[in-house]
């Protein structure tokens, strides 16, 4: 093992397909063990393995198209932001990820958020919730990407958009002032 770090030592006695299917076993353990802790009852061992299983293999089957962004610069680190939302709750998932410049994930970030918004809304909180973390987390960005056209317009100094989203946009641009001006907010889709 390295350093003692089993998830280092799977990951490099078995294929790729072998350790995700490991780590959704162990994702389907955890996930049991909370609902025991929190009130709920055990489901059958053989349960857990038949849902992780379908799980590991679901997700398998999605082919999802290798990413064309640009890594950040050499020594740099670069962060992506996303969020999902369920209507019927009303709650959105945030989350972030930051990267090096050789692809390596550095940190992540995930949050669950009261409330129901439109897309550019929820990009754009995700983006202040992500940038707050980044400034507790005290890593240097050099770039920052986002799929919401309108939230990065908006963003970058050209921009004077004044509408209904203003605050969250308002208090990601504060949280710019902390970062190296030499940083960039591409977007990457039209969204």
């Amino acid at each position: 093992m390295f350093n003692g770090d089993y998830l280092h030592h799977l990951s490099a006695i078995h294929d790729q397909q072998d350790f995700e299917l490991i780590i959704c076993l162990l994702w389907g353990i955890w996930m049991d063990r909370n609902r025991v802790v929190h009130g709920g009852v055990s489901r059958q061992p053989a349960s857990i393995v038949q849902y992780t299983t379908r799980y590991h293999e679901d997700f398998t089957r999605v082919k999802v198209p290798p990413s064309t962004a640009a890594p950040p610069w050499l020594h740099g680190f670069k962060l992506n932001v996303d969020a999902a939302t369920n209507l019927e709750q009303k709650r959105m998932g945030i989350g972030a990820i930051i990267r090096d410049h050789n692809g390596m994930v550095v940190a992540a970030f995930s949050k669950a958020i009261e409330g129901s918004f439109r897309s550019d809304e929820m990009k754009a909180k995700v983006l202040f919730h992500a940038l707050n973390w980044v400034l507790q987390s005290q890593l240097a960005l050099t770039y920052i990407e986002t799929d919401a056209l309108r939230v990065s317009s908006a963003l970058n100094p050209s921009s004077t958009d004044l509408s209904c989203f203003f605050e969250s946009y308002y208090g990601c641009s504060l949280s710019f002032i902390l970062f190296p001006s030499s940083f960039s907010l591409p977007c990457e889709t039209n969204c």
